[in-house]
């Protein structure tokens, strides 16, 4: 999504695709989340990023963290599990279209 970067970060193009199930965190007030496997290998980096992608096709813009065991995690907002119309327990297809490294 164009004028979020800054000028030191690296933007890199991702255009991969995941399938996976919509998880509730169960903290108190948690989001909505998916688990994605081998991003660390897609990216050739272990760590977190941030980027644009698409979740059934609804435009996001977020941030995946690793969270210790080969997955990551990928929060995001009740408007766009809302406006994909999907629970927890439900199949989604997860475009990571950019990857935003700010850690220069």
């Amino acid at each position: 999504m164009a004028g979020t970067e800054r000028p030191h970060d690296e933007i890199r193009k991702l255009d991969k695709e995941f399938t996976t199930r919509l998880q509730k965190s169960p903290a108190k007030g948690g989001q909505h989340l998916c688990r994605l496997a081998r991003v660390g290998r897609v990216l050739r980096d272990p760590g977190s990023g941030e980027g644009p992608g698409t979740i059934d096709g609804h435009p996001f813009q977020g941030s995946f963290m690793a969270i210790g065991d080969g997955m990551h995690k990928l929060p995001f907002k009740a408007d766009v599990r809302k406006a994909i119309s999907k629970q927890a327990g439900d199949t989604v297809t997860v475009v990571l279209e950019e990857r935003i490294d700010t850690r220069r």
